[in-house]
């Protein structure tokens, strides 16, 4: 290896320790995380802002992301998540569109339903984003309402870290610290 490249080295002393090469791509991958980190919460804000676009009759709803462990037959356990989108709210202005609501009068369990099939592909993305370690496996709650980010819906573009700050004020924009419930 010649010195020019980022290397760990086992010194003398039994220790081992980055070369100054590799202190600096630590530190350059480090500013990257933060930066993708940051990115990717943004997106996962506008996976949620998505479901208050597209259904104009959506007031507010509450988001479960329920995290559990599976058996499997060949003696281990994987990750499993289950979203759920409870408590949903109708908007008096958005109107309630015959395809999704036949008898043209509100249903929660139907508004549930539609919104939990768009966001129950993305699940695990907005899980990995908002969640405070996601790591940890615990569940998570977040409430979510068409009020707080109104004025950003007009717009024809819209960035996700608007979206973050707006929808999820209790987010810290350079952490991941989600609200516990």
């Amino acid at each position: 290896m010649a010195d020019t490249e980022a290397d760990y080295l086992l010194h003398q002393d039994g220790h081992i320790r980055p070369n100054a090469l590799c202190e600096g791509v630590e530190q350059r991958y480090r500013a990257a995380k933060t930066e993708r980190d940051r990115m990717w919460r943004g997106h996962a804000a506008l996976l949620l802002a998505q479901a208050f676009r597209t259904h104009p009759w959506l007031a507010a709803f509450r988001l479960c992301i329920t995290v559990s462990f599976e058996y499997d037959d060949s003696g281990g356990y994987y990750r499993t998540m289950y979203l759920s989108a409870e408590a949903a709210e109708r908007s008096p202005s958005g109107p309630l569109p015959g395809d999704e609501f036949p008898d043209g009068e509100w249903n929660s369990d139907q508004a549930q339903v539609l919104v939990e099939s768009m966001l129950e592909d993305d699940c695990y993305d907005i899980y990995e984003a908002l969640a405070s370690d996601p790591a940890s496996n615990d569940d998570l709650t977040l409430h979510l309402e068409r009020a707080r980010i109104a004025p950003l819906l007009d717009r024809e573009h819209v960035s996700g870290e608007a979206i973050l700050a707006a929808l999820l004020p209790e987010l810290d924009p350079g952490s991941q610290q989600a609200p516990s419930v």
